[in-house]
């Protein structure tokens, strides 16, 4: 995914925010990957609603670790935030809601489910993420 998404970038500046947002929300089925805010390693997150649904087999969890995070700093992580659900969608229980510049703990599913939402509105200039995920066995 981080290669198709270096490609993306790199097309002369056609349209980049539409072909970021086509990178916004996906099903991801490796044993481990990247996934990252739109237009990363930019900065730009203007009005953006984004999921990423991972999955991996039956009998392992999955190990969440941000590498990169930077979001809006506000104390009720209302105009941009990431919401982390412990489940296939979002209606699993909520694992926790995350903005500001601190990084999120490592989150470790109960399942072989997670459900990671990017909510954004507004002009923010200065926000930005990236997390990696791998499966766990043995749980």
């Amino acid at each position: 995914m981080h290669g198709e998404f270096a490609c993306i970038l790199g097309i002369n500046g056609l349209n980049l925010f539409t072909l970021a947002i086509s990178a916004c929300s996906e099903n991801l089925f490796n044993m481990s990957g990247y996934f990252f805010s739109p237009s990363f390693p930019g900065y730009y997150l203007d009005d953006m609603f984004c999921a990423w649904y991972i999955t991996v087999p039956p009998g392992y969890v999955i190990n969440l670790k941000f590498q990169e995070f930077r979001l809006k700093d506000d104390p009720m992580c209302e105009n941009c935030f990431l919401q982390i659900f412990d489940g296939r969608d979002k209606t699993a229980p909520i694992k926790g809601r995350f903005c500001g510049y601190m990084y999120p703990p490592i989150l470790v599913s109960s399942s072989n489910h997670f459900t990671v939402v990017l909510s954004c509105s507004g002009n923010l200039h200065k926000a930005r993420f990236k997390a990696l995920y791998y499966a766990v066995g043995g749980m």
